[in-house]
């Protein structure tokens, strides 16, 4: 289990000693761990195809990406990566993107790694129409607190600054805001808000 546990920060071949020793009755264990030299990351080849390959929220991820050639390998540094390249797709309206490649090579002979990730970003969406579900207020004045239009691109931002701005409204117990099934042949998403009154 310890050996196990060194791999996620590039130990790969540690030097572990055990002990186990009875004292009055009581039983004690004793590890030693000598990590020794650690895997290092000794190529990277991280891609974004699709119509999305160019957008800045994703060429920026790219900028601050964790993972440093040369450096110690890490599993969180690469799993970091590729889970804030797919969150800024997805928030960003590229609802379909998904990972064509994702391998983390390692040699443990060598003490050579390499990344592979490749995201395919598919196509962007818009926002859809939004059903608001509730019989206690005009639906004219729910949609004022709305803070996106049909036809935008789709931002999960602004669905989250919705979320806010109705709960801060006072007039409902509950408010869920959350996008329903996307249309894939018109590329929209469209938005259900449920409400519940407030017992005020």
């Amino acid at each position: 289990e310890a050996r196990a546990a060194l791999r996620p920060f590039g130990y790969y071949d540690p030097k572990i000693e055990t002990e186990l020793t009875q004292v009055e009755g009581v039983w004690h264990a004793r590890i030693a761990i000598a990590p020794g030299n650690p895997v290092v990351l000794v190529d990277q080849q991280v891609e974004i195809t699709g119509s999305g390959r160019d957008e800045p929220f994703l060429t920026q991820v790219l900028a601050n990406s964790p993972l440093r050639i040369g450096a110690r390998l890490s599993h969180a540094d690469y799993d970091r990566l590729k889970g804030e390249l797919l969150r800024a797709a997805a928030a960003n309206g590229y609802l379909d993107a998904l990972f064509t490649r994702g391998d983390l090579q390692v040699d443990p002979a060598t003490r050579e790694a390499r990344a592979f990730v490749t995201l395919e970003t598919g196509q962007r969406y818009r926002f859809g129409p939004t059903t608001i579900t509730q019989d206690f207020l005009r639906p004219g004045l729910v949609k004022r607190y709305l803070r996106y239009q049909e036809g935008e691109w789709f931002d999960a931002g602004a669905l989250l600054r919705t979320q806010f701005a109705l709960d801060d409204s006072q007039y409902f117990a509950v408010v869920e805001v959350l996008p329903e099934e996307r249309d894939r042949e018109r590329l929209v998403a469209p938005i259900r808000i449920t409400a519940q009154p407030s017992k005020r």
